[in-house]
This record gives structure tokens, sequence and C-alpha cells, in this order.
């Protein structure tokens, strides 16, 4: 996933699915954005999408939060195999 120039990685939080994007820094608190798979777990990240209003999508709608890098867990990717019939 991706959000502008900004490549998410596929990880975790607390238990939930979603997407962490280590570029995207919230100066106040050093935190990064973290976006959930389902929505109404956390809020629209309005401190960087008011001002990157181009990256903005609908979908993003209450399911972004600021999160440490530590709470984060990347998930391993697994590699699928092709099948041809």
């Amino acid at each position: 996933m991706k959000i502008g120039h900004h490549q998410g990685f596929r990880a975790s939080m607390n238990g939930k699915l979603g997407y962490v994007f280590p570029t995207i820094v919230n100066n106040r608190d050093d935190s990064v954005l973290f976006i959930f798979d389902e929505s109404s777990k956390g809020h629209d990240a309005p401190s960087y999408f008011l001002s990157h209003q181009e990256d903005w999508k609908s979908e993003y709608a209450l399911r972004c939060y600021w999160c440490s890098e530590k709470g984060v867990t990347i998930e391993k990717y697994k590699k699928q195999k092709k099948v041809i019939l």
C-alpha cells in the first residue's frame, strides 16, 4: 500500500491488521502512521492529511492511528505458489 511516495508495510498492532508507514511521522512525538484494515478503529490523521490533501482517500476515514514503531509488528510475507490449470 502506498500513500503518495510513502510505502506502507503489512503489520499488526494490538492484534489488528493494517499498514504502517514509517516515513509518515507526527512531529509532535515522533509517532508513525498506522492505517487499520477495518474502519472505526482510529481517526482521520488530520495532522498529516490536512497538509497533504492530494494523498487523502475517503477509505482512510476512521482507520488512521499514530503509534510508536515499537508497538507495531511487521507481518512476514508469505510467498504464494501459482497454480496453472
